[in-house]
């Protein structure tokens, strides 16, 4: 909403990578780091042996993705 150049496309070229981050998070396994124009994501690897992030079983890569306009 603030510091974004919406008349040179920004705010799609952002859309577009968190995006990329969702469908990561559900289809790699981890751990990775994406190191983005806009973003940096990391999916740990599990944590002292029992805290982990969610299964893709529990999201589901089928489930639907919300932008708000």
């Amino acid at each position: 909403m603030f510091n974004v150049d919406g008349m040179s496309g920004q705010n799609r070229d952002m859309t577009r990578e968190s995006l990329e981050i969702i469908l990561r998070m559900w289809t790699e396994d981890a751990p990775w780091t994406h190191n983005g124009k806009f973003w940096t994501v990391t999916k740990p690897d599990t944590m002292f042996d029992f805290l982990k992030p969610p299964s893709q079983a529990a999201t589901g890569a089928a489930s639907p993705i919300g932008v708000a306009a």
